[in-house]
Protein backbone atom coordinates (compact mmCIF):
# COMPACT_ATOMS: atom_id res chain seq x y z
CA UNK A 1 0.00 0.00 0.00
CA UNK A 2 1.54 3.49 -0.88
CA UNK A 3 0.23 6.17 1.05
CA UNK A 4 0.34 8.95 -2.02
CA UNK A 5 -1.51 12.29 -2.57
CA UNK A 6 -1.54 15.44 -0.46
CA UNK A 7 -11.20 14.50 3.10
CA UNK A 8 -22.48 -0.68 12.72
CA UNK A 9 -22.40 3.31 12.38
CA UNK A 10 -24.30 6.05 10.86
CA UNK A 11 -26.06 4.88 7.46
CA UNK A 12 -24.70 6.54 4.22
CA UNK A 13 -26.79 6.34 0.64
CA UNK A 14 -25.48 4.00 -1.49
CA UNK A 15 -25.73 4.25 -5.40
CA UNK A 16 -26.91 1.00 -6.83
CA UNK A 17 -25.32 1.49 -10.16
CA UNK A 18 -22.22 -0.39 -10.88
CA UNK A 19 -20.36 1.66 -13.55
CA UNK A 20 -17.08 1.97 -13.49
CA UNK A 21 -16.65 5.68 -13.27
CA UNK A 22 -19.15 5.53 -10.12
CA UNK A 23 -16.74 6.06 -6.79
CA UNK A 24 -19.03 5.76 -3.27
CA UNK A 25 -18.55 9.00 -1.20
CA UNK A 26 -18.53 8.42 2.64
CA UNK A 27 -18.90 11.61 4.47
CA UNK A 28 -17.00 11.76 7.58
CA UNK A 29 -18.27 14.92 9.08
CA UNK A 30 -19.32 15.49 12.66
CA UNK A 31 -17.95 11.76 13.23
CA UNK A 32 -15.29 11.62 16.54
CA UNK A 33 -12.08 10.52 15.97
CA UNK A 34 -13.36 7.22 16.67
CA UNK A 35 -16.30 6.97 15.04
CA UNK A 36 -14.60 7.94 11.90
CA UNK A 37 -12.10 5.34 11.89
CA UNK A 38 -14.20 2.82 12.72
CA UNK A 39 -16.15 3.99 9.53
CA UNK A 40 -12.77 4.14 7.13
CA UNK A 41 -12.62 0.46 8.08
CA UNK A 42 -15.65 -0.98 7.71
CA UNK A 43 -16.39 0.74 4.32
CA UNK A 44 -13.14 -0.61 3.17
CA UNK A 45 -13.90 -3.98 4.19
CA UNK A 46 -17.13 -3.55 2.66
CA UNK A 47 -15.87 -2.67 -0.78
CA UNK A 48 -12.41 -5.01 -1.23
CA UNK A 49 -13.37 -8.37 -3.57
CA UNK A 50 -16.13 -6.30 -5.16
CA UNK A 51 -16.28 -4.15 -8.35
CA UNK A 52 -15.87 -1.04 -6.77
CA UNK A 53 -12.13 -0.37 -6.43
CA UNK A 54 -11.84 3.54 -5.51
CA UNK A 55 -13.81 4.94 -2.41
CA UNK A 56 -13.83 8.28 -1.92
CA UNK A 57 -14.04 9.89 2.21
CA UNK A 58 -15.18 13.57 2.89
CA UNK A 59 -13.11 14.85 5.81
CA UNK A 60 -13.12 18.33 5.02
CA UNK A 61 -9.92 20.67 5.60
CA UNK A 62 -10.50 21.70 9.10
CA UNK A 63 -13.10 24.93 8.72
CA UNK A 64 -15.57 23.14 11.09
CA UNK A 65 -15.42 21.47 14.20
CA UNK A 66 -17.35 18.04 14.53
CA UNK A 67 -19.71 17.63 17.69
CA UNK A 68 -16.58 17.18 20.01
CA UNK A 69 -15.33 20.36 18.73
CA UNK A 70 -12.18 19.41 17.27
CA UNK A 71 -10.88 20.76 14.08
CA UNK A 72 -9.49 19.12 11.48
CA UNK A 73 -8.41 15.96 13.13
CA UNK A 74 -9.61 13.27 10.15
CA UNK A 75 -7.93 15.51 7.61
CA UNK A 76 -4.66 15.05 9.31
CA UNK A 77 -4.79 11.55 11.12
CA UNK A 78 -6.29 9.80 7.95
CA UNK A 79 -3.01 8.74 6.68
CA UNK A 80 -2.76 6.80 9.94
CA UNK A 81 -6.03 4.55 9.68
CA UNK A 82 -4.36 3.74 5.76
CA UNK A 83 -1.60 1.40 7.76
CA UNK A 84 -4.30 -0.37 9.88
CA UNK A 85 -3.06 -3.88 10.18
CA UNK A 86 -7.14 -5.19 9.17
CA UNK A 87 -6.99 -2.76 5.97
CA UNK A 88 -3.58 -2.42 5.16
CA UNK A 89 -3.57 -5.30 2.97
CA UNK A 90 -6.80 -4.21 0.97
CA UNK A 91 -5.56 -0.99 -0.15
CA UNK A 92 -3.00 -0.16 -3.10
CA UNK A 93 -2.93 3.17 -2.27
CA UNK A 94 -4.50 6.65 -1.35
CA UNK A 95 -4.35 9.87 -2.95
CA UNK A 96 -4.73 13.23 -0.78
CA UNK A 97 -7.04 15.94 -2.29
CA UNK A 98 -8.94 18.84 -1.05
CA UNK A 99 -10.71 18.27 1.88
CA UNK A 100 -11.12 14.22 0.92
CA UNK A 101 -9.00 11.30 0.07
CA UNK A 102 -9.50 8.68 -2.40
CA UNK A 103 -8.77 5.18 -1.36
CA UNK A 104 -8.08 2.54 -4.31
CA UNK A 105 -8.47 -1.14 -3.61
CA UNK A 106 -7.09 -3.53 -4.59
CA UNK A 107 -9.96 -4.91 -7.79
CA UNK A 108 -10.08 -8.87 -6.59
CA UNK A 109 -8.69 -11.92 -4.77
CA UNK A 110 -7.61 -12.89 -8.41
CA UNK A 111 -5.44 -9.62 -8.87
CA UNK A 112 -3.89 -9.42 -5.13
CA UNK A 113 -2.30 -12.47 -6.01
CA UNK A 114 -1.04 -11.45 -9.14
CA UNK A 115 0.31 -8.85 -7.18
CA UNK A 116 2.35 -10.97 -4.56
CA UNK A 117 3.22 -13.23 -7.17
CA UNK A 118 5.36 -10.54 -9.10
CA UNK A 119 5.65 -7.42 -6.59
CA UNK A 120 9.01 -9.17 -5.28
CA UNK A 121 10.45 -10.23 -8.67
CA UNK A 122 11.53 -6.65 -9.55
CA UNK A 123 13.16 -7.97 -13.24
CA UNK A 124 9.68 -9.19 -14.17
CA UNK A 125 7.91 -5.66 -13.27
CA UNK A 126 10.57 -3.81 -15.02
CA UNK A 127 10.61 -5.63 -17.83
CA UNK A 128 6.75 -4.63 -17.92
CA UNK A 129 6.96 -1.35 -17.83
CA UNK A 130 9.94 -1.29 -20.33
CA UNK A 131 7.37 -2.35 -22.85
CA UNK A 132 5.23 0.09 -22.27
CA UNK A 133 2.41 -2.10 -19.53
CA UNK A 134 0.96 1.25 -18.08
CA UNK A 135 -0.09 -0.45 -14.92
CA UNK A 136 3.27 -2.05 -14.26
CA UNK A 137 4.96 1.63 -14.95
CA UNK A 138 2.28 2.64 -12.29
CA UNK A 139 3.35 -0.21 -10.14
CA UNK A 140 7.12 0.52 -10.76
CA UNK A 141 6.82 3.71 -9.59
CA UNK A 142 5.18 3.58 -6.57
CA UNK A 143 7.65 1.46 -5.20
CA UNK A 144 10.52 3.94 -5.83
CA UNK A 145 8.09 6.15 -4.14
CA UNK A 146 7.13 4.18 -1.34
CA UNK A 147 10.92 2.22 -1.37
CA UNK A 148 8.99 -0.98 -1.19
CA UNK A 149 11.03 -3.88 -3.15
CA UNK A 150 13.89 -1.75 -4.14
CA UNK A 151 15.64 1.02 -3.09
CA UNK A 152 13.14 4.57 -2.54
CA UNK A 153 14.07 7.26 -5.44
CA UNK A 154 12.12 9.64 -6.03
CA UNK A 155 14.17 10.98 -9.81
CA UNK A 156 12.86 6.98 -10.77
CA UNK A 157 9.21 7.38 -9.11
CA UNK A 158 8.54 10.60 -11.50
CA UNK A 159 10.18 8.81 -14.31
CA UNK A 160 7.75 5.73 -14.34
CA UNK A 161 4.82 7.90 -13.16
CA UNK A 162 5.34 10.19 -16.14
CA UNK A 163 5.07 7.24 -18.48
CA UNK A 164 2.56 5.61 -17.10
CA UNK A 165 0.12 9.02 -17.09
CA UNK A 166 1.48 9.76 -20.31
CA UNK A 167 -0.17 5.96 -21.80
CA UNK A 168 -3.61 6.97 -20.44
CA UNK A 169 -3.38 5.24 -16.77
CA UNK A 170 -6.04 7.31 -14.99
CA UNK A 171 -4.57 6.68 -11.44
CA UNK A 172 -1.26 7.62 -12.70
CA UNK A 173 -2.06 11.36 -13.70
CA UNK A 174 -3.63 11.57 -10.88
CA UNK A 175 -1.08 10.90 -8.52
CA UNK A 176 0.82 12.86 -10.87
CA UNK A 177 -1.39 15.90 -10.54
CA UNK A 178 -0.91 16.28 -6.78
CA UNK A 179 2.24 15.01 -6.87
CA UNK A 180 2.52 18.63 -8.77
CA UNK A 181 0.44 20.27 -6.52
CA UNK A 182 2.88 19.02 -3.49
CA UNK A 183 5.78 20.70 -5.31
CA UNK A 184 7.63 17.20 -5.90
CA UNK A 185 9.70 17.24 -8.59
CA UNK A 186 9.08 20.59 -10.35
CA UNK A 187 9.41 23.79 -10.35
CA UNK A 188 7.62 25.67 -7.40
CA UNK A 189 6.22 28.62 -10.01
CA UNK A 190 5.30 26.16 -12.07
CA UNK A 191 3.32 23.12 -9.82
CA UNK A 192 -0.32 24.42 -9.92
CA UNK A 193 0.30 24.73 -13.92
CA UNK A 194 1.42 20.93 -14.00
CA UNK A 195 -0.47 19.35 -11.75
CA UNK A 196 -3.99 21.34 -13.54
CA UNK A 197 -1.93 19.37 -17.25
CA UNK A 198 -2.56 15.82 -15.62
CA UNK A 199 -5.48 16.34 -13.77
CA UNK A 200 -7.10 17.54 -17.13
CA UNK A 201 -6.18 14.43 -18.64
CA UNK A 202 -7.50 12.33 -16.17
CA UNK A 203 -10.80 14.48 -16.86
CA UNK A 204 -10.97 14.00 -20.29
CA UNK A 205 -10.91 10.48 -19.84
CA UNK A 206 -14.22 10.53 -17.78
CA UNK A 207 -12.53 10.34 -14.14
CA UNK A 208 -15.05 12.13 -12.01
CA UNK A 209 -12.82 12.66 -9.54
CA UNK A 210 -10.31 14.42 -11.98
CA UNK A 211 -13.62 16.37 -13.41
CA UNK A 212 -14.38 17.17 -10.23
CA UNK A 213 -10.86 18.75 -9.20
CA UNK A 214 -10.84 20.44 -12.45
CA UNK A 215 -13.86 22.10 -11.88
CA UNK A 216 -12.74 23.79 -8.83
CA UNK A 217 -9.09 24.49 -10.25
CA UNK A 218 -10.72 26.69 -13.26
CA UNK A 219 -13.43 28.22 -10.50
CA UNK A 220 -10.58 29.44 -8.51
CA UNK A 221 -8.24 30.16 -11.07
CA UNK A 222 -5.24 27.61 -10.19
CA UNK A 223 -2.79 26.00 -12.62
CA UNK A 224 -3.93 29.32 -14.92
CA UNK A 225 -6.36 31.64 -15.80
CA UNK A 226 -9.78 31.12 -14.15
CA UNK A 227 -12.57 30.66 -15.66
CA UNK A 228 -15.79 29.94 -14.00
CA UNK A 229 -17.94 28.67 -17.32
CA UNK A 230 -15.20 25.65 -18.14
CA UNK A 231 -15.27 25.35 -14.75
CA UNK A 232 -19.30 25.06 -14.37
CA UNK A 233 -19.20 22.22 -17.75
CA UNK A 234 -16.68 20.19 -15.48
CA UNK A 235 -18.63 20.67 -12.67
CA UNK A 236 -21.42 19.36 -14.59
CA UNK A 237 -19.70 16.40 -16.26
CA UNK A 238 -18.96 14.97 -12.95
CA UNK A 239 -22.54 16.02 -12.16
CA UNK A 240 -24.16 13.68 -14.67
CA UNK A 241 -21.81 11.02 -13.63
CA UNK A 242 -23.57 11.30 -10.02
CA UNK A 243 -20.76 12.65 -8.17
CA UNK A 244 -22.74 14.20 -4.93
CA UNK A 245 -20.77 17.45 -4.14
CA UNK A 246 -20.96 18.59 -7.84
CA UNK A 247 -24.39 17.98 -8.18
CA UNK A 248 -25.16 20.28 -5.31
CA UNK A 249 -22.06 23.14 -6.91
CA UNK A 250 -23.77 22.81 -10.27
CA UNK A 251 -27.29 23.69 -8.60
CA UNK A 252 -25.96 26.72 -6.96
CA UNK A 253 -23.95 27.82 -10.10
CA UNK A 254 -27.52 27.62 -12.12
CA UNK A 255 -29.21 29.51 -8.64
CA UNK A 256 -26.47 31.97 -8.62
CA UNK A 257 -26.10 32.10 -12.54
CA UNK A 258 -22.56 31.76 -12.39
CA UNK A 259 -20.70 30.31 -15.91
CA UNK A 260 -24.42 29.26 -16.90
CA UNK A 261 -27.77 31.17 -17.74
CA UNK A 262 -29.30 31.83 -14.36
CA UNK A 263 -32.35 29.15 -14.40
CA UNK A 264 -34.17 28.35 -11.23
CA UNK A 265 -35.75 25.41 -12.68
CA UNK A 266 -32.45 23.45 -13.37
CA UNK A 267 -30.96 24.34 -9.65
CA UNK A 268 -34.39 22.63 -8.19
CA UNK A 269 -33.79 19.62 -10.33
CA UNK A 270 -30.11 19.33 -9.16
CA UNK A 271 -30.82 20.17 -5.91
CA UNK A 272 -32.72 17.65 -5.60
CA UNK A 273 -30.58 15.01 -7.43
CA UNK A 274 -27.76 15.67 -4.58
CA UNK A 275 -30.39 15.39 -1.93
CA UNK A 276 -31.41 12.33 -3.04
CA UNK A 277 -27.79 10.68 -3.32
CA UNK A 278 -27.38 12.02 0.31
CA UNK A 279 -25.85 15.29 0.13
CA UNK A 280 -26.77 16.88 3.50
CA UNK A 281 -27.11 20.66 2.68
CA UNK A 282 -28.78 19.78 -0.55
CA UNK A 283 -31.78 17.75 1.95
CA UNK A 284 -31.45 20.84 3.95
CA UNK A 285 -32.19 23.40 0.80
CA UNK A 286 -34.89 21.28 -0.18
CA UNK A 287 -36.59 20.90 2.93
CA UNK A 288 -36.65 24.32 3.35
CA UNK A 289 -38.21 24.60 -0.45
CA UNK A 290 -40.66 22.02 0.42
CA UNK A 291 -41.34 24.40 3.46
CA UNK A 292 -41.65 27.76 1.62
CA UNK A 293 -43.54 26.23 -1.54
CA UNK A 294 -40.18 27.22 -3.82
CA UNK A 295 -38.96 25.76 -6.20
CA UNK A 296 -41.74 22.83 -6.07
CA UNK A 297 -45.13 22.48 -6.91
CA UNK A 298 -46.78 23.45 -3.97
CA UNK A 299 -45.74 23.87 0.19
CA UNK A 300 -45.80 20.40 1.81
CA UNK A 301 -44.78 20.36 5.29
CA UNK A 302 -44.35 16.72 5.78
CA UNK A 303 -42.44 16.43 2.65
CA UNK A 304 -39.97 19.43 4.25
CA UNK A 305 -40.29 17.59 7.37
CA UNK A 306 -38.43 14.54 5.86
CA UNK A 307 -35.70 16.46 4.06
CA UNK A 308 -35.05 18.29 7.05
CA UNK A 309 -34.58 14.78 9.07
CA UNK A 310 -31.87 13.17 6.39
CA UNK A 311 -30.10 16.07 6.81
CA UNK A 312 -30.30 16.40 10.59
CA UNK A 313 -29.37 12.20 10.46
CA UNK A 314 -26.19 13.28 8.84
CA UNK A 315 -25.55 15.79 11.49
CA UNK A 316 -26.82 19.27 9.80
CA UNK A 317 -26.97 21.44 12.25
CA UNK A 318 -29.83 23.89 11.10
CA UNK A 319 -31.93 20.64 10.13
CA UNK A 320 -31.22 19.60 13.36
CA UNK A 321 -32.86 21.94 15.70
CA UNK A 322 -35.75 22.32 13.17
CA UNK A 323 -36.47 18.67 13.33
CA UNK A 324 -36.44 18.38 17.69
CA UNK A 325 -38.97 21.79 17.09
CA UNK A 326 -41.75 20.02 14.83
CA UNK A 327 -40.88 15.94 14.90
Amino acid sequence: MSPVLTEPTKQFKECEESDQNYVPTIDLHDHNYQSAKNIVINTIQKYHSSNITRVRFITGRGNHTNSNGERAILYKTFPKWMSDITIDHLIDSYIQCNGFYLVILKSSDELEKELENTFFDINIIKQEASDGGDEAQLILGLMYLDGEGVKKNINEALKWLTKSAENGNVNAQILMGQLCFDGVGVNIKKKDARAFHWFHMAAEQGDVNAQLIVGHLLYEGKGGNKNVNEAFKWFEKAAEQNEVNAQFIVSRMYFNGEGIHQSNKKASKWIRRAAENGHPDAQFILGRMYAKGEGVKRKNAEEAIKWFKKAADQGHLEAGIITEIYV
